[in-house]
């Protein structure tokens, strides 16, 4: 399975463009310029990313691309894709080589809430440049906790700690 840490968001599957299974690709925070190949993306389907090969793409503007899928051959099949994310592994996009490493330090370091304590260690930077989130796993559960400076208090390097405010009744959600 892919490890979506070592992907980011490039947008989602609004609604389908023709008969032929073809879909519209927004991108969000992503612009079709940075992306350097585009063979495979990875669809968020119930929650887990399903991997679909692009047999064929059209850029409409700088963030619209009508994709058509390999397997996907009608408008009723491209409907069930509608509103997906739409993953990209990190190495197809022109991102710093710096920026990558700062972000992949990060994993396994502990999430600590500065006010309710151990929250989990960090599985992934799930990275959406408009809403980057933290995976924390804990052996009961999965948190995904915004990556946004108003919400980090500190990172102790040596500890491998992440500090964190979460918003009022973020950690509630998941109770």
């Amino acid at each position: 399975m892919i490890n979506l840490g070592d992907c980011i968001k490039i947008g989602f599957l609004s609604k389908p463009h023709g008969i032929r299974g073809q879909l519209n690709l927004r991108l969000s925070g992503t612009d079709f310029e940075e992306i350097k190949e585009l063979e495979q993306v990875f669809v968020i389907i119930d929650g887990l990313p399903v991997p679909f090969f692009i047999s064929e793409y059209t850029v409409r503007t700088n963030d619209t691309i009508i994709v058509l899928f390999d397997d996907i051959a009608s408008e009723e099949a491209a409907k069930v894709l509608s509103d997906s994310e739409v993953y990209l592994k990190k190495k197809y996009l022109q991102l710093p080589n710096n920026e990558i490493q700062q972000i992949n330090r990060l994993i396994d370091f502990k999430v600590i809430d500065v006010n309710s304590g151990f929250i989990g260690k960090l599985g992934a930077i799930i990275e959406d440049l408009q809403n980057p989130l933290m995976q924390v796993i804990n052996s009961r559960k999965e948190y995904l906790i915004p990556l946004q400076e108003e919400f980090i208090q500190s990172i102790d390097n040596n500890r491998k700690e992440i500090y964190v405010v979460c918003p009022p009744g973020l950690l509630d959600i998941y109770n």
